[in-house]
């Protein structure tokens, strides 16, 4: 593994995937960009609403420590299968991470004392091809630099 081409793919990929959210949350009117939620989920622990610009700040890094988790879950299934990196790899792969997403975030959703009003479904369901995305992107990376 490149060192180099793993922080760029891992910085590019986390945001790739935070656009495509943001996207739908536009489309849609919706909550569902991860960096926000983490960041509101924090304040809510602590208050009953709203956000600051320092849980921002952590809520912004815990989602790229996140996606670093999740970037490295990925080499270690390219490492164990020994699957070439190709886009139908990508795609499943990214679809296992978007599974393993949304069990977080349900667990998450659960364990916290206040958590906020989302319609669950849909969100779930971006964050799904969220994954996907990030994957995708994190494959186009490696195919670029490798």
């Amino acid at each position: 593994m490149n060192v180099t081409t793993f922080l760029i793919a891992w910085i590019l990929s986390v945001i790739t995937m935070t656009l495509f959210s943001a996207l739908i949350a536009r489309i849609t009117g919706k909550k569902m960009v991860e960096p926000v939620l983490i960041s509101e989920l924090i304040h809510r622990f602590y208050y009953r609403s709203g956000g600051t610009r320092r849980s921002l700040y952590i809520g912004w890094a815990i989602h790229f420590l996140v996606g670093i988790f999740f970037l490295l879950l990925y080499e270690l299934l390219w490492l164990l299968t020994g699957f070439e990196r190709v886009l139908l790899w990508g795609f499943v792969f990214g679809a296992i991470m978007g599974i393993l997403g949304i069990l977080g975030w349900i667990g998450i959703f659960i364990i916290h004392p206040r958590p906020p009003k989302l319609h669950f479904t849909l969100y779930y369901l971006q964050l799904f091809f969220a994954h996907i995305v990030f994957s995708i992107t994190s494959l186009i990376i490696y195919h670029i630099f490798l």
